[in-house]
């Protein structure tokens, strides 16, 4: 019984230095990432966020985008960074009003836009820009006079979220007089990945175009 103690406590003794060094390498690891990393964020223009701050209190680490390398990091970040656009149409001449100059009205522009790659294939993510708008009749054809009420927001998704900071409009021409308003937003994406056992926030600068044309 004494051996096999003595063998157990021999052996046990064997393996620390390979776990010490183990341990040491991770650690080169992830230091060496998180270089890498915060090199990105200056080279790509998005900004680290510290995952233990308030802002990722309801975001379990289980829900991190996984990365395999800085490399697909680097991907996933400059094609997240593209502007999204999406057109509408709508057609309002069959409810022409006979007494009212004008008509108020809401909509809602959503498109399926969805996370794919890195083991993200298919995750599902709607973009939506909503707003208020009013729009008259000339010669039968309706026309936008005003746009309000911009709001954008992302549904279907819970492992990111986006903040607006930015809105603006303008009405323009595409087959008849101001018949289409053209909506630009701008915000973030933000969300937590994981590289290598690298774990941080990310909020990724994005610009999201919509219009909507009246017939």
């Amino acid at each position: 019984m004494k051996r096999i103690l003595v063998l157990v406590i021999a052996l046990g003794l064997a393996l620390v230095p390979f776990a010490s060094a183990n341990a040491e390498s991770t650690t080169k690891e992830i230091a060496e990432t998180k270089n890498q990393v915060e090199k990105l964020e200056k080279d790509l223009g998005f900004e680290l966020v510290d995952v233990s701050s308030e802002e990722f209190s309801s975001v379990s680490k289980k829900d991190f985008l996984k990365f395999d390398s800085i490399q697909d990091f680097e991907e996933f970040i400059k094609d997240a960074q593209q502007p999204q656009e999406f057109e509408e149409t709508i057609n309002v001449s069959e409810d022409t009003p006979l007494i009212k100059p004008q008509v108020s009205d809401s909509h809602v522009i959503n498109w399926w836009a969805p996370f794919t790659g890195w083991g993200m294939t298919g995750m599902a993510c709607w973009k939506n820009i909503a707003f208020n708008y009013q729009y008259k009749f000339v010669n039968k054809k309706p026309q936008f006079t005003k746009v309000s009420g911009i709001n954008s927001y992302v549904t279907g998704l819970n492992v990111a979220w986006w903040k607006q900071t930015g809105k603006s409009y303008n009405i323009t021409t595409t087959k008849t007089t101001k018949d289409t308003a053209k909506i630009k937003v701008v915000g973030a994406m933000v969300l937590g990945v994981d590289i290598k056992g690298f774990t941080i926030g990310a909020k990724i600068g994005q610009t999201w175009n919509g219009s909507l044309r009246l017939y």
